[in-house]
């Protein structure tokens, strides 16, 4: 559900302590391996995505940079979850 449009950021989003449960168990169930194999930096660099590696020789330890990330969001999911909170997320 959006909740607020505040100060040029995409609407927040109110994730309930059910949506939370849902998404901790499909990042739990997914592994990084998964996804990871469609990382095209690329496409992302054409998409103009920030924080790119510089070259393709940095893609492996971009590659390792985001699969600390995914575990980090992967845990963050879990324990809230498992706490039995809501998130609201706001993206930029």
């Amino acid at each position: 559900m959006a909740v607020v449009r505040a100060r040029g950021y995409r609407p927040a989003r109110y994730l309930t302590p059910e949506d939370v449960a849902r998404v901790g168990g499909f990042l739990a169930a997914t592994p990084f391996d998964e996804s990871g194999r469609h990382y095209d930096s690329t496409a992302m660099r054409s998409a103009e995505i920030h924080l790119l590696p510089q070259s393709a020789t940095e893609v492996g330890s971009d590659l390792g940079n985001l699969r600390h990330r995914y575990e980090e969001l992967t845990r963050y999911f879990s324990a809230t979850a498992t706490a039995g909170d809501a998130i609201v997320l706001m993206l930029t």
